[in-house]
């Protein structure tokens, strides 16, 4: 793998099948950014800051009609009526095939600019997910329990981040209101 060329935020349940094997495609409202075949992060909606494994985009359809894409049912697994609501009132995507899963034991922390996850990742954080990646033992096609344990570690952790912040915000506003109060 020589770069990362996007991060894809899905639904855990979209994730889950996508790491056991079950889903093999995954339908986007767009093409790929690079409209080539390559690798991509996965984050899961709700935890934006964690990568949990990266899959291959080996081809991308042109645009596909809602009754083309409903046709593919067994590679998306996606219900009907989840797919009309996904695709609004055009009622066209495309279906990228996903060709190589990697899931990761643990949850690989990412910051993009924005601290979200859309766009391509900036070199430097880029170069650091890399060497995460490089380092990290990974699994193959995780059971549902796995992926579920870690999704609810990575959220524990969240918890304590936001706690940690309402802590350290209390403090800020504590110390300046005993300034206010030296000030009068």
């Amino acid at each position: 793998m020589q770069s990362l060329d996007n991060v894809l935020t899905l639904h855990a349940r979209w994730a889950v099948k996508i790491f056991c094997g079950s889903k093999v495609v995954e339908v986007r409202k767009s093409k790929p950014p690079t409209y080539s075949s390559g690798w991509y992060g996965i984050a899961v909606k709700g935890v934006p800051d964690a990568i949990v494994g990266i899959i291959r985009i080996s081809h991308c359809t042109d645009e596909m009609q809602l009754q083309e894409i409903l046709a593919r049912g067994e590679e998306t697994l996606v219900p009907a009526d989840f797919l009309r609501e996904y695709l609004g009132p055009r009622r066209v995507g495309y279906c990228w095939t996903i060709a190589s899963v990697v899931h990761f034991t643990e949850c690989l922390p990412f910051y993009s600019k924005g601290q979200t996850v859309k766009g391509a990742p900036s070199q430097l954080r880029q170069t650091h997910v890399h060497e995460e990646i490089r380092n990290m033992d990974t699994l193959q096609n995780p059971e549902e329990a796995v992926l579920s344990s870690l999704y609810q570690q990575w959220k524990a952790h969240q918890r304590s981040i936001v706690d940690y912040r309402r802590q350290k915000k209390a403090e800020l506003y504590a110390a300046i209101d005993t300034l206010k109060g030296r000030g009068r």
